[in-house]
């Protein structure tokens, strides 16, 4: 009886000994880090391999921003500030360029209220303008006001058109005051657009890129002279494509030119140069003259 049992006992413990051995099947269902960092960089393979995949951030993406701007017209003796009556207003700004025009639309619009409602909202939009993103300088301003039961609503638009003549990264800075109904300023904020490459005539600077190479079609600085064009011949051409498919050999171009153009980071007449690292195959017609 005594041999029996130990019989079982040492299956009992081979059994154990066995399920706790983990094989390689069972390692590829278990949530460990290194399954999960395997996935993370097969998908980093699949977007090198599948074009389509290659999406980078386009920053001339026109899009509202949201602002919000806080109020109180119940002060205290001592002039602080009641937070439990404080209210508020949410703005939406955004700079619409007109393309073709030479004209941007700045608009600025009441979205929601929290808390009460203010009796007025002056309305400051300034156009400013940078050589590069980053930078701006003042250029011009339109104000108008919204005042009243029926003047103070959720999406009441103050809007105007403002012109343009040269080339350089515009933004919107909104600025607003809200008054009581005496007059009496209570609260303003400032809110800002994001930058627009934009061309004298409004037109957004065009973004496109390589899926093959990941070039992109980098922003130019606003100030960039003209230096004059220099020759771009058939030779120039084919040895771009020459060096490109040595580097990327598995590339889909198609390289006659009604389908692949072949186009210049730095514009020739700005100084730019023939060199490959200046060069980028684009699907023809994706950009256009600015």
């Amino acid at each position: 009886m005594k041999r029996f049992k130990k019989v079982i006992l040492c299956s009992f413990l081979f059994s154990l000994l066995v399920s706790s051995v983990v094989t390689p099947d069972a390692l590829a269902q278990t949530p460990d880090s290194s399954v999960n960092i395997t996935a993370v960089n097969d998908v980093a393979i699949e977007v090198k391999s599948d074009p389509s995949l290659y999406k980078p951030n386009n920053p001339n993406e026109v899009t509202a921003q949201l602002e919000r701007a806080y109020f109180d017209d119940t002060k205290s003796d001592s002039g602080n500030i009641n937070k439990a009556d404080q209210g508020g207003v949410v703005f939406s700004n955004i700079l619409i360029p007109i393309e073709g025009s030479g004209t941007v639309r700045l608009a600025s619009k009441i979205v929601s209220f929290i808390g009460d409602k203010p009796h007025r909202i002056d309305f400051d939009l300034h156009l400013y303008r940078g050589v590069t993103r980053g930078s701006g300088t003042y250029v011009k301003t339109c104000s108008s006001s919204l005042s009243g039961i029926l003047g103070v609503q959720v999406g009441k638009e103050i809007a105007c058109d403002l012109s343009i003549d040269s080339t350089g990264y515009y933004f919107l800075e909104a600025k607003h005051t809200i008054k009581n109904i005496f007059g009496m300023t209570i609260g303003t904020s400032t809110g800002q657009t994001s930058q627009y490459l934009l061309n004298r005539k409004a037109t957004i600077y065009p973004f496109a890129s390589d899926p093959y190479s990941g070039k992109v079609m980098t922003e130019p600085r606003a100030d960039w002279a003209y230096t004059g064009s220099i020759d771009w011949t058939n030779k120039d051409r084919g040895d771009f494509i020459a060096e490109y498919s040595r580097r990327y050999p598995n590339n889909r171009w198609n390289w006659d030119g009604a389908f692949t153009e072949i186009h210049h980071i730095r514009p020739r007449q700005y100084g730019g140069t023939n060199d490959f690292d200046n060069l980028i195959p684009l699907k023809s017609g994706s950009i256009r003259a600015q």
